[in-house]
């Protein structure tokens, strides 16, 4: 009896059992594949690298347009150096107002405002006819019968105020003054000069 019980345990221990997959590392899949431990990290790691590239892009974009104004303004800045060097440019200088002082400093001044407050040399060789006459370009210069004072003779004299306190002694002041009094009674300085011919003053 104890011999069958050692044939039937022996039989059962090497019976066949259910064939294993042929493939066991495979397995079978009837849902959707889940993600595995880290695939997940790696599509976040993927978004950052994109967003990194196109920062990188920008960053070096913005550098080769600082590089590039950069050489410009150093292209331009060497151009107007050796213009200001040259003997012979062709370039206009920029005028620069004279000093008034004198009466042929005083008349070169109002030559040179005339120009700027927009009438041309025509006009100031009517405007040199009429302050030559007046007061020979002289910024004290004072009529003792009227009163009338300075370059262009205002009268009163306090009018030249509104065209700054220092109105007695600034040839400048004076002849801003007496620019604008031409402009807006005459209109231009020849207009004026048309009228003090005819009239003795204007």
């Amino acid at each position: 009896m104890a011999g069958l019980l050692a044939v039937a345990l022996c039989a059962a221990t090497l019976a066949p059992g259910p064939a294993p997959d042929a493939h066991p590392a495979v397995a079978r899949l009837d849902g959707p594949v889940p993600l595995r431990l880290g695939d997940e990290g790696t599509s976040r790691d993927a978004g950052r690298s994109d967003l990194t590239q196109e920062a990188e892009a920008a960053a070096a974009q913005a550098f080769a347009d600082a590089a590039r104004a950069a050489e410009r303004q150093r292209m331009r800045e060497q151009a107007a150096a050796k213009t200001a060097g040259a003997p012979d440019s062709t370039v206009p200088a920029i005028p620069v107002q004279p000093p008034g002082g004198t009466s042929e400093q005083n008349r070169e001044l109002g030559r040179f405002m005339t120009l700027e407050y927009g009438w041309d040399e025509g006009q100031f060789d009517c405007l040199d006819r009429i302050w030559s006459q007046e007061s020979n370009w002289q910024t004290t210069a004072e009529n003792p019968s009227s009163g009338a004072y300075g370059i262009p003779q205002s009268l009163p004299a306090s009018k030249m105020a509104s065209a700054g306190d220092d109105w007695r002694t600034n040839p400048a002041t004076q002849i801003e003054w007496g620019l604008g009094y031409i402009d807006d009674v005459y209109g231009t300085p020849c207009s004026a000069w048309e009228f003090k011919s005819s009239h003795g003053w204007y």
